[in-house]
């Protein structure tokens, strides 16, 4: 079972990452539990520790989050 969600994770990761490539732009932006992370720590989140995964594109991020958001969004929340 812990093979499914690291490869689950690591197929919205790549999901995350195809936004950077649709947009022709940088990174989009990275939210653990509601808090903006960057990238280094993005990498740092240990798979079996992710409750869901949740990938925003165009109105949908730009409305939650504004502006900023134009690049895409991802929003991991971690089990507590």
């Amino acid at each position: 079972m812990k093979l499914i969600k690291i490869f689950a994770f690591s197929l919205l990761l790549a999901s995350a990452t195809n936004i950077q490539a649709t947009t022709f732009s940088k990174d989009p932006l990275y939210f653990l539990n509601g808090k903006a992370i960057n990238k280094a720590e993005l990498e740092k989140i240990s798979p079996e520790a992710i409750a869901s995964v949740s990938v925003l594109k165009g109105k949908d991020a730009i409305s939650k989050y504004g502006r900023k958001a134009k690049k895409g969004v991802v929003e991991i929340t971690t089990k507590k």
